[in-house]
């Protein structure tokens, strides 16, 4: 399986990236730094490591400027590393057979006990992997679960296994420790966050344990291709929304179909999953983000869609906090 979401690359400099998304040019990885070795880190045994917030995207482009390109056909910058620089390939899924064989600690079990409960729901537990700090093996005592699942039907089947541990009260939400990237009104997020299945508290008799599940489509299922069509940005827009389709909405990358007031069709989109299990079918919405042009490169035809992933895009039910 080539890299995608959940699989890590590093370079001849030690340096540790993860692959961002499903889509890639041609013999590259479009990828985001995650881990710098550095003598005051605190991860990692023989070699020290920094781990280096998400947040800091755009210090990376500077700090990694041979990596830099725009892409013509996503219409933005990224960092994207040709196959010849990677030296080393993180396999979430050759970690987690790896785990199965020997788990040396806690959290290493807590990670084949969900995967199990997963392969007994009817998920293929070849397409299941371990990523995060874990794959990496520098992990902490406190580091959540973090697991992929691949492929669409087995991410449906992953996504219902998930529902029948929570209705089981094997998996709480995560209370208190819930993180606001979009800035939501305080309630609001709370409720939405609430209601997620793929991310929560794993209960193993007196032991608990945050966990993150996210549910990857192979790159042949996915709506597009990379170089069949291109993005052109049009600008910001906020708008409220009607979710009339919602089955990619548990999935990285992430996509809703929404009508707007007057009528429109579109997609709202993330690539770095924010708004995964965000709004379901049937919900009005506020929605903040980018407004693109999709071009198909072969019929020319465009269509509109909303890019939400950076800071200050949103994607919400405004009424959900009255009813959470």
């Amino acid at each position: 399986m080539d890299p995608v979401e959940g699989f890590y690359l590093e370079d001849d400099r030690g340096t540790i990236f993860a692959v961002k998304g499903i889509m890639h040019p041609n013999k590259k990885y479009i990828v985001v730094p995650r881990y710098v070795r550095s003598k005051t880190g605190e991860r990692g045994t023989s070699s020290r490591y920094v781990k280096l917030p998400s947040s800091n995207y755009k210090l990376s482009m500077e700090r990694w400027p041979h990596l830099k390109q725009l892409d013509p056909y996503m219409g933005i910058e990224v960092l994207a590393m040709e196959g010849d620089e990677v030296k080393k390939i993180y396999d979430p899924i050759s970690k987690l057979d790896e785990i199965r064989k020997d788990a040396p600690t806690p959290l290493h079990e807590a990670c084949i006990r969900l995967s199990k409960m997963l392969e007994e729901r009817g998920v293929d537990g070849n397409r299941i992997g371990v990523t995060g700090s874990i794959l990496l093996g520098l992990e902490k005592k406190s580091s959540d679960i973090d697991l992929v699942v691949y492929g669409f039907a087995n991410s449906v089947r992953a996504y219902e296994a998930m529902r029948h541990l929570r209705h089981e009260e094997l998996t709480i939400p995560i209370k208190g420790r819930e993180g606001n990237p979009m800035h939501l009104p305080i309630e609001a997020h709370l409720a939405h966050e609430r209601r997620k299945l793929l991310k929560g508290v794993l209960l193993l008799g007196e032991r608990q344990f945050d966990y993150l599940l996210r549910c990857i489509p192979l790159k042949e299922e996915y709506v597009e291709r990379y170089g069949e069509a291109r993005h052109i940005d049009l600008g910001p827009v906020k708008l409220e929304a009607k979710v009339i389709e919602d089955k990619f909405g548990f999935l990285v990358p992430t996509r809703y179909s929404i009508q707007t007031l007057d009528c429109n069709c579109m997609d709202v989109v993330s690539y770095g999953g924010v708004i995964c299990e965000q709004a379901k079918k049937g919900e009005r919405v506020l929605v903040s983000g980018k407004l693109e042009k999709r071009v198909d490169v072969v019929t020319g035809r465009t269509e509109p869609e909303i890019v939400v992933d950076m800071g200050g895009h949103y994607l919400y039910d405004p009424e959900l906090a009255d009813t959470g």
